[in-house]
């Protein structure tokens, strides 16, 4: 099976996430991610361990910690603990958020995001392989931190979860992966050479750094079609997802769709998800077609799609189930 990995959203009922992981982890998936902390769903460390227990050869990855919600030394205590407890399988993404999320639902500024991230982690790094770490930064301040715990027998490969193309570039740079989302096949091939160029310029192989992708995925009828229809909706709430959007050809649609967020009507907004966007952001509806649609995103230079996967129709577990065993390679 070539290479494949797998998300949900975090507030799904813990029994259905564990049955799909480890109907991934039968199936020959890669990797199971799972999204931000920035949105009001559960804590995502806890749902890790879960899922790590109940599987034997499945990686796990935060699909990310916010960087600006747990100080890096909480992420690299983290992720000692969930390395232990994947027998190291665990892989860990960052990321900072979004501005109106991490304001509304936390309280907190997204400031300075770039020089956070690099700063963030280059005190993790030194922590896992260390075990210690004394640092004077731009923005952290640790006098001295030390791990009381052994750090993990491997490096932890670090994601980057990266919108526009700065935040590329930074994972090209000093990161072992990026996490992209919600892209197009001409965004994609617009981004990730920005991230090999990075690598390539700071002295790093370029085909070292692994190019993931989340892509929204549920199969089925008009019912799966509705879930990922909601799924893109919901994103284009975000400013950074409107920019993105509308620099890939669909500023007309964006237009709309956020003129029925504004005035509260999300299945309106829904509904003006175009079949065109549909196409060119989701796998929805026939698993059959799946595996010809990833291979536009390989051909594009991803190295790792993630299915997305929304539950839809009345049997929210079976529909995920279905979709996780649907995929044939």
């Amino acid at each position: 099976m070539p290479r494949i990995g797998l998300s949900f959203e975090s507030h799904l009922p813990l029994d259905l996430m564990r049955e799909a992981v480890k109907a991934a982890d039968e199936q020959g998936y890669e990797v199971c991610w799972m999204p931000g902390e920035e949105s009001p769903g559960k804590e995502l460390p806890t749902q890790h361990a879960a899922f790590a227990m109940a599987t034997s050869r499945i990686k796990v990855a935060t699909g990310i910690l916010t960087i600006y919600t747990r100080p890096p030394t909480l992420i690299a205590q983290t992720a000692t603990s969930l390395d232990e407890i994947s027998d190291g399988r665990f892989m860990l993404g960052l990321g900072t958020g979004h501005a109106e999320r991490l304001q509304r639902n936390h309280g907190i500024r997204l400031e300075r995001p770039f020089q956070r991230m690099r700063e963030y982690v280059q005190v993790i790094r030194r922590i896992l392989s260390d075990g210690w770490v004394s640092y004077q930064g731009k923005l952290l301040n640790i006098p001295n931190f030390q791990l009381a715990a052994a750090p993990p027998e491997r490096p932890i490969p670090i994601y980057l979860a990266a919108l526009g193309p700065q935040m590329a570039a930074l994972a090209g740079e000093i990161a072992d992966g990026v996490l992209l989302n919600m892209g197009t096949v001409e965004y994609l091939r617009d981004v990730i050479p920005r991230v090999k160029d990075a690598a390539r310029n700071a002295g790093r192989d370029p085909d070292k750094v692994d190019i993931a992708c989340l892509v929204a995925a549920s199969s089925g009828g008009s019912e799966a079609e509705w879930a990922c229809r909601e799924r893109i909706s919901s994103y284009i709430g975000s400013p950074f997802y409107q920019q993105l959007l509308r620099a890939n050809g669909f500023g007309t649609e964006v237009d709309r769709i956020v003129g029925s967020l504004k005035s509260g009507d999300r299945q309106e907004a829904t509904r003006r998800v175009t079949d065109r966007m549909l196409d060119a952001l989701s796998l929805a509806g026939d698993p059959s077609r799946w595996a010809e649609k990833l291979e536009r995103y390989r051909s594009a230079g991803v190295d790792l799609p993630c299915l997305f996967i929304s539950p839809s129709g009345p049997d929210p577990t079976g529909s995920v189930l279905n979709s996780v065993r649907s995929l044939k390679g």
